[in-house]
């Protein structure tokens, strides 16, 4: 113990191993760890954006569509036309179906309907007489290209 201690005193205090170019001791800067390389952030879901559109001079009785692509569903009641509802769905699932349902409201001689996918027509209806009723659905999912 007291030969480790005469070593340390006659170098300075410092180690024989860290010494500089003129034989003096130095202390050696610590060995820099890298960073940690950043968290991978995953990609954002692609979705497609669904337009319900229901047409027609008056009102509505009620609107009836889908919100999750599957079963569940909004309704509005005694609506002013035209009207249109906007959603977004997740993209590549093998079924999901959009759908839309509207009964004319007195005064109104002929409703209709329309689902637009990205912008593009996939499915369309009207009806015409006394509280006509207009239905028009689809699978938009991958099993209904």
């Amino acid at each position: 113990m007291l030969v480790i201690i005469i070593g340390n005193v006659a170098n300075g205090g410092k180690t024989p191993d860290s010494t500089d170019t003129a034989g003096t001791a130095t202390q050696q800067p610590a060995a820099a760890t890298p960073a940690p390389a950043p968290a991978q952030q995953p990609a954002p879901a692609a979705k497609k954006t669904i337009v319900y559109e229901v047409g027609g001079a008056g009102t509505a009785n009620s609107i009836t569509y889908t919100t999750d692509g599957m079963t569940s569903t909004q309704q509005e009641g005694n609506v002013k036309l035209p009207w249109s509802k906007t959603i977004e769905l997740p993209a590549g699932e093998a079924l999901q179906m959009v759908s839309i349902f509207a009964q004319a409201g007195e005064g109104t001689p002929e409703i209709t309907a329309k689902i637009t996918v990205d912008g593009k027509i996939v499915k369309d209806g009207k009806s015409s007489g006394l509280y006509a009723v207009v239905n028009v659905n689809e699978n938009i999912g991958s099993l209904g290209k």
